[in-house]
C-alpha cells in the first residue's frame, strides 16, 4: 500500500457531493442485509454483524496483512483474542453498531467476512467510526459502500457527525472517505495522524443503500 504524501492530503477536497438517494427502504437492523455490486461487477452481501460472527471475525483479522492491521489499530496484533472478537461483535444497534461485508450471497454457512465498518458513540450525536477491508478486496469500492451504509444507519439513530482518526499513509481509507458521498473535513493532528469529521445530517430520512 503506497503512502499518500501530506502534500496530496492538503490538496484533497474538503467535501464530496451527496450521492443520489437509493430507491429502496429497509426496516429494523435484522432486515438490513442486502447484496451490493462492486466496481468490477462482483456481488457481495452487506449485513449487520451478528453475535455468532465471533469466529468469522477472528478469521478475518488473522488473514489481514501486518500493514493493514497496523493502519487499522496503530499497532501490530500478534493474535486476535476471542475476547476481543466477542466484544466487537456485541453491538446494541444504537450506541454501537457494525456492518460486515461477506463473500457469499446465499451460502451463509460458509460465508467469510471480507470487510467491516463500525461506529461507537463518544458523546451525544457524535460517534467514532472505523473500517477495514481485507487486502485482496481493497480498491474495489467496498469501503465507500460500507461507510455510506453505516452513516445512513447512524443518522437514523440521531447522530449528526462521525469522526475518525486515520494515518495519512492509509491511502485506501482516505479514498473511501472521498468516495463515500458525504461532506467531510480533514485536520492534520501531527506528522502522521489525521482527524476526519463527516457530516451525516443530510442523510436523514434516507434508506440504507444497496449500492454506491
Amino acid at each position: 500500500m503506497d503512502s499518500l504524501p501530506f502534500g496530496d492530503v492538503a490538496s484533497m477536497p474538503a467535501s464530496s457531493p451527496l450521492l443520489p438517494a437509493p430507491s429502496w427502504a429497509v426496516g429494523q437492523p435484522v432486515d438490513l442485509a442486502a447484496p451490493c455490486m462492486l466496481r468490477d461487477g462482483v456481488v457481495v452481501t452487506v449485513r449487520p454483524i451478528h453475535d455468532e460472527d465471533v469466529q468469522r471475525l477472528r478469521a478475518f483479522h488473522l488473514r489481514l496483512s501486518p500493514q493493514t492491521i497496523f493502519l487499522r489499530f496503530a499497532h501490530l496484533l500478534g493474535e486476535f483474542p476471542q475476547e476481543l472478537a466477542a466484544w466487537l461483535t456485541c453491538v446494541d444497534g444504537d450506541q454501537r453498531m457494525a456492518f460486515v461485508a461477506t463473500d457469499a450471497e446465499d451460502d451463509h454457512a460458509h460465508e467469510e467476512i471480507i470487510a467491516i465498518a463500525r461506529y461507537d458513540r463518544v458523546r451525544p450525536q457524535v460517534a467514532e467510526m472505523a473500517a477495514v477491508v481485507a487486502d485482496r478486496w481493497q480498491g474495489r469500492g467496498l469501503g465507500p459502500i460500507l461507510l455510506y451504509r453505516l452513516a445512513v444507519y447512524g443518522c437514523s439513530r440521531g447522530y449528526t457527525t462521525f469522526i475518525a482518526l486515520m494515518s495519512g499513509r492509509n491511502r485506501y481509507a482516505l479514498r473511501a472517505l472521498m468516495c463515500c458521498g458525504l461532506p467531510y473535513l480533514l485536520k492534520q493532528l501531527n506528522e502522521d495522524t489525521l482527524l476526519a469529521s463527516v457530516d451525516i445530517t443530510q442523510l436523514n430520512g434516507l434508506p440504507v443503500m444497496d449500492r454506491v
